[in-house]
């Protein structure tokens, strides 16, 4: 039997997996990943986590990045601030990633 599809959708690019909200998300679809076919779709905010390769450990079955740079979120949050938005809903939004949901 084929197990069932789940995009997952990060904020952070979890890898290398390393401690606090990388860890987290990792353990988690590492757990999904017994039951479900997982895909991971994720912003990255430097070109080091764009371009980091991800050895195959099974937890994946594709990766898509999304390069999304800090000055980027910064500069969302202060068109933000006049508005009614949350910040932190500011800070990442990103039309590619919203596109490729």
């Amino acid at each position: 039997m084929e197990k069932s599809k789940i995009l997952i959708l990060t904020p952070r690019f979890p890898y290398p997996v390393v401690g606090g909200d990388r860890l987290r998300i990792y353990r988690i679809c590492k757990e999904l990943s017994k039951y479900y076919t997982l895909d991971l779709l994720s912003l990255c905010d430097s070109i080091e986590d764009l371009n980091f390769i991800v050895k195959n450990d099974h937890v994946f079955d594709k990766i898509f990045r999304i390069y999304h740079p800090k000055i980027k979120s910064y500069f969302n949050v202060l068109k933000a601030l006049p508005g009614r938005k949350p910040l932190q809903i500011a800070y990442y939004k990103n039309t590619e990633f919203e596109n490729k949901t």
